[in-house]
């Protein structure tokens, strides 16, 4: 089906696009490409500001046509006196532009998740490399850092957030004050050039900042922070911020549970806990509010990427589908000067464990204690850790239990979208032997035999 859309943009204007509706996806001719699930109504599609990557509102019209400007091979019309446009930009995240590697100087690399993209498996394991890392001159300095390396002023300068919001009024204040004024930011400084003198590159990693609760999502916090660390670092290393991937069915599966899992399936939290959430409403309530992906605060890989391309060139997404375990791809195909720890986690003889893994079954146990609870099943003072201890030794599998699953339909929804969003975000992978046949078959198996989103 093809639909010719005339509409104009600013904040709540209009665009002309001709789209081609394949397979509940809609996909852009032109340079913007993009798939998205749209809603239709009286022929017309309507997209919301989270379709596109600048941030703009559309809806529908066919007036105030004096003004025409190329959208890829779309054209659009608007004649609002105070309206923004913007140039979008492609959603192709295998096309970060990469800066030439210049091997007579550090590199610091900035690991920004997001979550749920085997981020504190692959903390821990670079954690424990510690002594590898340093035969490649390099240093972890990320979250779960081990104590007796030190506490890392640069991690900390991340996450602190007196220190951003002084440096904020400092470059708001405009008046030259360098924000080196501030101690926080000068020990910073410090450390950078104690590292640069050792020719010691950084690994910095926190999915913290990724997360719609973190500062350096305000525009102004985040300018602020970026424009006082690439002054800092001036020209003297190679920066490469490094963004996680995880396809998108997955991914929301697994942000929905630990979201809503961390209190409900806790055996220390009292009774009043309550029943934990049923994990698929979750799912189609997020998928209905954010059609970019997002996840209540958890934001995806395509706005994480869009994000730090603002203030940095040198973009790489770290797949988490590729062949390999998740740090080996990461020292061996995104450091790519590290031979050492390369090696080092292509030989080992025993692979780290995943860790944050949710289960569902802790979940299930917690509904089941409280809805017996509640039937009066056992006495009012029996404390709730005692009650899911006991049902833990019955070694209950969940995929046992009776549930309740979304439709056939409803799944293939959630795959198709899945399946789109990866074709246009990782186009290569996607047409690749490990692309989309993978990505049915693990789907289906997280499906029909873990029972996932039961």
């Amino acid at each position: 089906l093809s639909v010719g859309i005339l509409c104009a943009i600013s904040f709540q204007s209009f665009l002309t696009v001709r789209v081609n509706k394949d397979g509940g996806s809609l996909t852009y001719e032109g340079d913007f490409v993009f798939s998205l699930l749209p809603r239709l109504e009286n022929n017309t599609v309507i997209l919301s500001s989270s379709d596109f990557p600048s941030h703009f509102a559309v809806q529908s019209t066919t007036n105030r046509l004096d003004k025409r400007r190329t959208f890829g091979k779309a054209t659009y019309e608007n004649k609002e006196k105070n309206d923004v446009t913007a140039t979008p930009h492609s959603l192709d995240l295998s096309s970060s532009t990469n800066q030439t590697h210049d091997d007579k100087k550090p590199t610091f690399v900035i690991h920004v998740g997001p979550s749920k993209t085997q981020t504190s498996t692959l903390q821990i394991d670079l954690r424990n490399m510690y002594e590898v890392l340093k035969k490649d001159n390099y240093a972890y300095l990320g979250v779960r850092r081990l104590k007796k390396h030190g506490v890392s002023q640069i991690h900390t300068s991340f996450v602190h957030n007196p220190c951003l919001r002084k440096m904020t009024e400092i470059y708001k204040s405009n008046n030259g004050t360098s924000v080196r004024v501030l101690p926080c930011w000068d020990r910073v400084h410090q450390e950078i050039q104690k590292w640069r003198k050792q020719n010691t590159s950084i690994i910095m990693s926190e999915e913290i900042v990724s997360n719609k609760e973190s500062p350096l999502w305000r525009s102004d916090v985040f300018q602020t922070f970026t424009t006082a660390l690439k002054e800092t670092l001036g020209d003297e290393w190679n920066i490469v911020v490094v963004v996680g991937y995880r396809r998108y069915g997955e991914w929301i599966l697994s942000t929905a549970k630990q979201y809503y899992g961390r209190g409900c399936a806790d055996p220390s939290k009292k009774w009043n806990v309550g029943f934990c959430h049923n994990t698929w409403k979750i799912i189609k309530k997020w998928m209905n509010q954010r059609r970019d992906g997002s996840a209540k605060n958890f934001y995806w890989t395509p706005a994480v990427v869009r994000h730090w391309r603002q203030a940095f060139s040198n973009v790489k997404v770290l797949n988490t589908h590729a062949p390999g375990h998740v740090t080996e791809k990461f020292v061996c195909d995104i450091l790519t000067d590290a031979p050492h720890t390369c090696q080092h986690t292509r030989t080992r003889s025993e692979l780290p464990r995943a860790v944050n893994v949710r289960s569902s079954i802790d979940a299930a146990l917690n509904n089941l204690a409280v809805a017996a609870r509640e039937k009066g099943l056992f006495p009012e003072d029996t404390k709730r850790k005692s009650v899911l201890d006991e049902a833990t030794k019955y070694d209950i599998k969940f995929q046992d239990l009776p549930l309740v699953c979304p439709s056939r339909d409803e799944l293939e929804k959630l795959l198709n979208r899945s399946i789109a969003l990866e074709q246009t975000i990782l186009p290569d992978f996607h047409h690749s032997p490990l692309g989309e046949k993978t990505h049915r078959d693990e789907f289906w198996y997280v499906t029909d035999v873990k029972k996932g989103f039961c």
